[in-house]
């Protein structure tokens, strides 16, 4: 099967990208929006960076589901959707655009560094962080926040997308809503909200 490349000046019938600007003179090429907005999360403007890892989630979700040949419906699955759902709400705020061009996923911040992240996710604590590294150091750390480990460390139950996200997170200050949860709580309910 032939995958199409959208590279930023790809010009070719059919293309979705809407202006296109052969000379490579313009820096203010339109972003594809491939997966679509998330509710609350809108993608135009001033926002429009929302939509820039669009295909890097699609990437490390295709192949994370490819390594574990996971189809919809798995235990353990994640659609594009979800992790772009995870991605704002750990940095899709109007003024993180810097975090969610980098680390979108927020899975290497310095203060929430754990040694297991380096045999888990293949990281090092301050690593510099691209938007490819970290939505695939993210699905593999879901992962294993989801599943019950025996005493060798092999997975043994799947938890659920909700308590993957709940230890995903592991903020116990209280939730920004003013609510009487926890962050981690607010957090995997967000992501569930948002998923759908």
């Amino acid at each position: 099967m032939k995958q199409t490349n959208f590279y930023l000046y790809h010009y070719a019938a059919n293309n979705p990208i809407k202006y296109i600007d052969p000379t490579g003179r313009d820096d203010d090429i339109p972003i594809l929006h491939l997966i679509g907005e998330i509710e609350g999360y809108p993608e135009t403007g001033d926002t429009e960076w929302r939509a820039a890892n669009d295909q890097v989630f699609i990437d490390a979700c295709n192949n994370y589901n490819s390594k574990y040949n996971l189809s919809e419906g798995d235990d353990g699955y994640v659609s594009p959707r979800m992790l772009k759902a995870q991605a704002m709400v750990e940095s899709g705020g109007a003024n993180d655009k810097d975090a969610f061009l980098t680390d979108p996923l927020q899975v290497n911040n310095y203060d929430d560094w754990v040694p297991e992240k380096a045999r888990i996710c293949g990281l090092t604590r301050g690593q510099e962080m691209t938007p490819e590294t970290s939505a695939a150091a993210a699905l593999e750390w879901r992962r294993y926040k989801g599943y019950i480990h025996d005493n060798n460390g092999n997975e043994t139950e799947w938890e659920g997308d909700w308590k993957a996200n709940y230890d995903y997170n592991g903020n116990r200050r209280p939730a920004p809503d003013g609510s009487d949860r926890e962050h981690r709580e607010w957090y995997a309910d967000r992501e569930q909200e948002l998923s759908q």
